[in-house]
């Protein structure tokens, strides 16, 4: 019964106040959730910044990877052809003392 009594009692100063300074502290206000939301958007662009980055040295690294292959491919086929040019000198050159021995 007595919960019936405080219900039926009519509200007074000293029980707003009370319950605004409840509800002060239980209930989030607009700005409280304003500034979450902005404090969360901020975090996920440090991580997002973060993993930019990762991926950009990442990045980095397969295209040293990826030029310094180029460029010794081109080494490598440069020098192959002057090699070819080289067997070719010196077979023409034992073919024409092969003839001039005459094995």
């Amino acid at each position: 019964m007595t919960k019936q009594k405080d219900t039926d009692r009519a509200v007074t100063l000293r029980d707003f106040q009370e319950f605004t300074a409840f509800a002060a502290k239980a209930f989030a206000t607009k700005q409280d959730l304003q500034e979450d939301l902005h404090s969360l958007r901020e975090e996920i662009r440090e991580e997002m910044r973060a993993h930019r980055d990762q991926i950009l040295t990442s990045d980095d690294k397969l295209s040293k990877k990826l030029d310094t292959l180029l460029s010794e491919g081109a080494a490598k086929l440069a020098r192959d052809d002057q090699q070819d040019d080289d067997i070719h000198a010196l077979q023409a050159r034992t073919a024409a003392l092969e003839q001039r021995v005459v094995l």
